[in-house]
C-alpha cells in the first residue's frame, strides 16, 4: 500500500503445506505459514536521487520451518534451519539516470 508523503508499507504471505521428505512417504515436515512485513518512506532529494528509509520483520509469527527440505537425504536430514522472527532496517539511495 502507498500512502500520503511517500510512505508505504509491503506485507506477504505464504503457506506450505505438509511435504513428504522420503520416497516412502514416512517422514514428512509440517505445514507452516509465514508472514513478513515492511514499511518505509521514500523521498526525491533530486530529480535523479532517491532516498528510501525502511524497516521490516521476517516470520511474524514465529513459526519453525526448514529453510529447503532435503528430499531423501541421508541418515534422515532433511532439515535445514531457519531464523525465528528478526528484524531489520535499511536505508538506500538510488541514482536514477536520465534517458534521452
Amino acid at each position: 500500500m502507498q500512502f500520503k508523503k511517500n510512505i508505504y508499507l509491503n506485507t506477504t504471505y505464504y503457506y506450505a503445506d505438509k511435504i513428504f521428505l522420503d520416497d516412502a512417504n514416512t517422514a514428512a515436515a509440517d505445514a507452516y505459514h509465514l508472514l513478513g512485513c515492511r514499511a518505509g518512506w521514500k523521498h526525491n532529494l533530486k530529480s535523479q536521487l532517491q532516498i528510501n528509509i525502511y524497516a521490516g520483520i521476517d516470520n511474524l509469527l514465529n513459526s519453525n520451518y526448514s529453510l529447503g527440505n532435503d528430499i531423501n537425504a541421508f541418515a534422515g536430514r532433511y532439515y535445514n534451519a531457519a531464523p525465528k522472527r528478526n528484524y531489520y532496517a535499511g536505508l538506500s539511495l538510488q541514482w536514477n539516470k536520465k534517458v534521452k
